[in-house]
């Protein structure tokens, strides 16, 4: 192949791929196409005719052997319409939803896996199909709707440039792609660091006089209002001084004092709880026990869509975000502050609450604590990053062990394993102070 472009690496930006058309552009009249490489000049897909012959084309890239395709392009191949060696036509511009309903007459979804781009090449469009690597295990990919003398069923491969029937030992090889038995997942989760664990302490009697003390705080602004100061002589004895604070307080306040001192009496409630969730969230805020990890693939296979698996032990409260200590602990918010309950102070609270949330982790809690994360794609060589997890371990502990378990969509089965994580044995005093007495 002489197209002047790089061969050793899949083309999947937009600027790889306009290179590419430039490069079939600026090739030799009579350049031959190749296995991975097919291109049109003028190419109008509203005709049927040319909605076959590209579903065609489709279909012969994706019945390559895994050997034979992974020698460019990482096993990619491409089907440029729009451009030839030294013109550029373009074509016109198409939704890929109606794309994929033109093509999906022909070619069974998946079988194999492409998507189309568009490119500026010379102020002209070109249409440029990508079709995935063929994979161990793939089936053969065979024409689903009969087209002139093509009947349904028919199998097309890339043969010397072109796309043909598939002979007999063509269709062995491919027969023995789909039986080849997929990888085995090879990847593992290491820590990304190895910044020590701390454990909280706090002593015994802290819970019932933080509690008091929160308490006294919220319900200060109910206390009745000083008597009335002496009239100023200077003022003839007339307007008196009140302090108006209580009773401007109440006025910009929604809730009845009963319900206001509800509020406080249940967030109150249960003391133990109460500090442990303070506590846990000046730990994720200080950062005090952040737990990261990584995805390693020390193989030379790329695995796909990988799942990872992160179990906690039991009482080691985990979680990503600040707002989720106090829901997992069953502890209510703190109390808006009397006078301050307006629409605007609830939305606030809500903002901040919902802001932080990671829709794309799903987490389950029982006895142990256990995080889903979508790794994507593990490349070789390329540790994926996993979301930090922050933990509030109890003083008691010195080593807690972290289960991981990993999936992937491009290979079978599982693998899993074991990381042991030494606690901070240094712990004497609670680095979280509540207050300057605990």
């Amino acid at each position: 192949m002489t197209l002047n472009i790089d061969t050793k690496r899949a083309l999947r930006t937009g600027d790889e791929l306009r290179r590419l058309a430039e490069a079939v552009r600026d090739a030799p009249a009579g350049e031959p196409e190749t296995d991975s490489v097919e291109w049109k000049g003028p190419w109008d897909l509203t005709e049927t005719k040319t909605k076959f012959q590209t579903a065609k084309h489709v279909l012969g890239f994706g019945n390559r052997t895994v050997v034979a395709a992974a020698r460019v392009f990482e096993g990619c191949a491409y089907l440029l319409a729009g451009v030839e060696p030294g013109s550029v036509i373009g074509t016109a511009v198409i939704d890929p939803a109606q794309l994929d309903d033109y093509l999906s007459k022909y070619v069974l979804p998946g079988q194999p896996r492409w998507h189309p781009s568009y490119v500026e090449v010379d102020g002209k469009q070109v249409l440029i199909l990508t079709v995935e690597a063929p994979r161990e295990g793939d089936p053969i990919c065979a024409l689903q709707k009969a087209f002139d003398d093509a009947k349904a069923g028919r199998v097309f491969v890339r043969r010397g440039g072109k796309t043909v029937e598939a002979e007999p030992a063509e269709i062995r090889a491919l027969e023995a792609r789909l039986r080849s038995e997929r990888p085995k997942v090879e990847l593992a989760v290491e820590r990304a660091d190895a910044a020590p664990l701390k454990a909280v302490f706090w002593p015994a009697d802290t819970p019932e006089r933080f509690a008091a003390r929160e308490k006294a705080r919220l319900l200060a602004p109910l206390a009745p209002p000083p008597a009335p100061k002496p009239a100023n002589p200077l003022l003839g004895g007339i307007m008196p001084r009140y302090d108006m604070s209580s009773t401007l307080l109440g006025s910009l306040d929604s809730r009845s004092k009963d319900e206001f001192k509800a509020e406080v009496d249940a967030y109150v409630a249960d003391a133990e709880a109460l500090v442990r969730a303070v506590v846990g969230e000046r730990a994720v805020q200080s950062g005090l026990a952040v737990l990261r990890l990584v995805v390693t693939n020390p193989t030379e296979r790329n695995f796909e869509a990988v799942q990872a698996e992160i179990t906690v032990p039991p009482r080691v409260l985990a979680t990503l975000k600040l707002n989720e200590v106090r829901r997992v602990l069953g502890v209510p918010d703190t109390p808006i502050a009397w006078g301050k309950s307006s629409i605007a102070a609830v939305a606030t609270r809500n903002i901040a609450t919902t802001a932080l949330n990671l829709p794309q982790n799903r987490i389950e809690r029982t006895e142990r604590t256990t995080f889903y994360f979508p790794a994507g794609d593990v490349r070789p060589g390329t540790p994926a990053p996993l979301p930090e997890i922050h933990l509030l371990i109890p003083s008691d502990l010195e080593h807690l062990s972290v289960l991981w378990r990993l999936t992937s969509t491009s290979a079978d089965s599982w693998r899993e394993g074991e990381i042991t994580l030494d606690v901070d044995k240094d712990l004497k005093e609670p680095q979280l102070k509540l207050d300057k007495n605990s």
